[in-house]
């Protein structure tokens, strides 16, 4: 669903909105994050974070 590239600039738009919200913020809402940022519905976003989750399924 997703290709590498894709999934790479996922995951570091991620890492950085959590650097962003510091060490005070517990909870980060990573589907909701996602949602916005690339205008894509909450099934997408949870594929997503499945896929980056799991690297090892990437290529599935």
């Amino acid at each position: 669903m997703f290709d590498d590239e894709m999934l790479d600039r996922m995951s570091l738009f991620l890492l950085a909105w959590r650097r962003y919200l510091g060490h005070d913020h517990h909870h980060v809402d990573y589907r909701a994050a996602l949602m916005k940022r690339y205008r894509i519905t909450r099934d997408t976003a949870d594929a997503a974070l499945d896929a980056l989750r799991n690297p090892s399924q990437r290529a599935a």
